[in-house]
């Protein structure tokens, strides 16, 4: 595997106290635009699949985080949990996100209506990942990946579970002495790749699976395409270093501090396997 890094002018934002907006930023780093008023967000965020809305988690005062949704478009926001909430993800049609409390692995309707539903006893600690494309698992786990069937017996199977702390799918794993990016087949265990040169945290993929995204250790996201050609990345804004990707890559949703920018270097990453082994 070869990889080579070069570096270029971004722009970073600073924190300096208060709340947060989401905003896009382009390949580039160049900020686009912000959505919203600034919330008081925890945490891990969740692009819808139409990229119209995004679920984050957003404290009241010293209460527990709960799950919000903010409409892109008008930039207001709909509390949809009232007994807490982490770790958002979107079903794939869109209707419900899924989440974690201290009862368990949770879904409610995206616009707050209904009652939540309850898919699996657990706990708060139980980091939920994406789901599959085709609705079938969910993967979750904290310092082991287990895969949640949604169809079916709600029984989880064990996807990866070692001495070591691995989350996502694609995952972070501390086998190496310091968190790394690999990917594997899933449901079925085939293939196992290195992707990050320099660790890594939070991987996410681009809608097509054609190009996987990652933070590294340093705050920079860093982008790998499976056809091997170079990908821009940017430091990211803030201290939280959360992002989604657009679904055609091409911007990325980020938590934006509000301060004053600052100029900070960026990476672009080439080559970073010989295969994918599909």
């Amino acid at each position: 595997m070869a990889t080579r890094i070069f570096r270029f002018r971004a722009t970073e934002v600073c924190f300096t106290g208060g709340g947060a907006v989401f905003g896009w930023r382009d390949r580039t780093g160049k900020r686009l635009e912000t959505m919203g008023q600034p919330v008081e967000a925890r945490g891990d965020f969740s692009l819808s699949p139409d990229g119209s809305r995004v679920a984050y988690v957003a404290t009241l005062g010293s209460g527990p985080g709960d799950v919000w949704v903010l409409e892109l478009s008008s930039g207001l926001s709909t509390r949809i949990t009232f007994s807490n909430g982490v770790f958002p993800r979107w079903s794939p049609d869109g209707k419900h996100p899924y989440y974690a409390n201290p009862k368990g692995i949770h879904r409610k309707a995206a616009d707050g209506s209904g009652e939540e539903e309850l898919v699996m006893k657990g706990g708060q600690s139980d980091l939920v990942g994406s789901v599959s494309p085709d609705g079938k698992y969910l993967p979750y786990g904290l310092s082991d990946i287990l895969a949640l069937p949604l169809i079916g017996e709600r029984k989880p199977e064990p996807y990866l579970q070692t001495k070591y702390t691995e989350r996502r799918a694609a995952y972070e794993s501390d086998e190496s002495g310091r968190q790394e990016i690999y990917v594997q087949g899933f449901p079925e265990r085939r293939g196992k790749w290195l992707i990050s040169a320099e660790g890594g945290r939070r991987p996410e993929w681009r809608a097509d699976g054609k190009e996987l995204y990652w933070n590294g250790l340093d705050g920079t996201m860093m982008a790998a395409s499976v056809e091997l050609q170079a990908a821009a990345l940017f430091r990211l804004p803030g201290q939280m270093n959360y992002f989604q990707p657009a679904r055609d890559g091409r911007r990325f949703l980020v938590m934006e501090p509000e301060g004053e920018q600052q100029e900070r270097p960026m990476v672009v990453v080439q080559k970073w396997a010989e295969r994918l082994g599909k």
